[in-house]
């Protein structure tokens, strides 16, 4: 057994192999008239592996026992030829492992091996194969973990009626200890998701054992997508898969093991989708985000009762982006009559020069003010709207007359006015 993470296994240091025809409970394979664990005891043992080596990282364990003697008696004999127990046959043995190092990190497995004589027989039951279809045609050990695994558990001789059959639980255990399915059959034969049937619905009190008499095997599925215990190891990870006991009219065996590979995603995501137009909420708040496009939009407001300065005829010549240092003057600074000829001027700003125009009769007192914030947009308008993103945007149908009496009231800067 090999590990990059089990330093030792100062903790715990276990092999149990298992009789799989001592009926339930299994009993442990122990040499000798004594059948009890000990950490002396073979094969099965409390204390069985010692380290080997380190190589490429890995930590490596092992352990041998002898199957029969060179002398004296044998352990293992041809099915029916000696008594049993306290002898043992040749046949297919499941086993388990438990190692634990004194940081913590554990290695559970279960498996099986075959303990065959000198020309290689042994006794093919209880035997488990799987397969990836349900006409039992492509055996195979690797699966996805949305398949659906179909089991054949192979006897020395099959019942015609499932419910002369009492099927444990069925089981699948990672390395880590984790167990990712443990569920019986209802009442040793029904179904009871996601142990099924190989064909046909998974309701209750239907039938998942399938028996063939001529083959002397059942058949079952394990619907793997509904698995729901501990959760898939990511990727791709072998597992230990088996029942505990299976057991019919003139058969009773114990564990029954084989190796599997399941391959489960890397990542899981859990979606959920509501529709607020359709429902509410009876309690409770939600919070809804919204993107909506940037949207342009051109407005005209309503016109003024005051006549402003694009309402005059110097609006009529195009726009050009200006900037002054000087600062806007205030209402009260800016009075006086218009003289004719002069539109700007009137209006009580100064000169290019900086000196207020003489009609005005007294420079106004400056009253310093905020720096307008933006300056105007550089584009023309167009001729029928105006469309400055910072200066009033009045209607562009008919423009009235300004008078002298309005147009010395004006206040604000006014830009690009002139005569015509």
């Amino acid at each position: 057994m090999g590990s990059s993470t089990l330093e030792d296994i100062s903790s715990a240091d276990s092999l149990n192999l298992l009789d799989p025809f001592s009926g339930t409970p299994q009993q442990s394979v122990v040499y000798g008239t004594t059948k009890t664990v000990t950490l002396a005891s073979a094969p099965s043992s409390l204390q069985a592996f010692n380290f080997y080596q380190f190589v490429n990282g890995y930590y490596v364990y092992t352990y041998q026992f002898t199957l029969n003697p060179s002398s004296g008696a044998a352990n293992y004999y041809t099915f029916g030829s000696a008594p049993h127990p306290p002898y043992y046959y040749f046949a297919r043995y499941p086993l388990s492992i438990y190692l634990k190092s004194s940081a913590g990190t554990v290695f559970s497995a279960t498996d099986s091996i075959n303990i065959t004589s000198t020309t290689g027989a042994y006794q093919e039951f209880p035997q488990i194969t799987t397969y990836k279809d349900p006409a039992f045609t492509q055996p195979t050990t690797s699966f996805r973990s949305t398949s659906t695994m179909y089991v054949k558990v192979q006897m020395l001789s099959a019942n015609q009626l499932p419910q002369s059959v009492n099927m444990g639980t069925v089981m699948i255990v990672d390395y880590s200890g984790d167990t990712q399915l443990w569920r019986a059959p209802i009442n040793g034969y029904q179904s009871n998701m996601p142990i099924c049937p190989v064909s046909g619905s998974c309701s209750s009190g239907t039938s998942a054992i399938t028996p063939n008499v001529a083959g002397a095997y059942y058949t079952f599925a394990v619907n793997l997508s509904r698995v729901n215990q501990n959760p898939w190891i990511p990727g791709t990870q072998y597992y230990s898969f088996g029942l505990t006991s299976i057991q019919d009219t003139d058969e009773n065996y114990g564990s029954v093991n084989v190796q599997i590979q399941v391959t489960a995603p890397l990542y899981k995501m859990d979606v959920v989708v509501g529709n607020p137009g359709s429902s509410s909420n009876a309690w409770g708040t939600s919070r809804h985000t919204v993107s909506r496009p940037l949207r342009f939009v051109a407005t005209r407001p309503a016109a003024r009762s005051r006549p402003m300065c694009h309402d005059t005829s110097g609006w009529d010549r195009p726009t050009w982006a200006t900037s002054s240092p000087t600062p806007s003057p205030s209402r009260s600074a800016v009075r006086g009559p218009k003289p004719a000829g002069i539109c700007g001027s009137c209006a009580g700003w100064p000169k290019l020069s900086g000196s207020y125009p003489a009609v005005l009769g007294s420079t106004p007192k400056r009253r310093h003010t905020r720096r307008p914030r933006s300056r105007l947009r550089t584009s023309d308008s167009p001729p029928t709207r105006i469309s400055s993103g910072r200066t009033y945007q009045g209607p562009a149908s008919s423009r009235p007359a300004a008078s002298t009496k309005s147009a010395a009231r004006r206040v604000g800067p006014l830009i690009g006015c002139s005569t015509g």
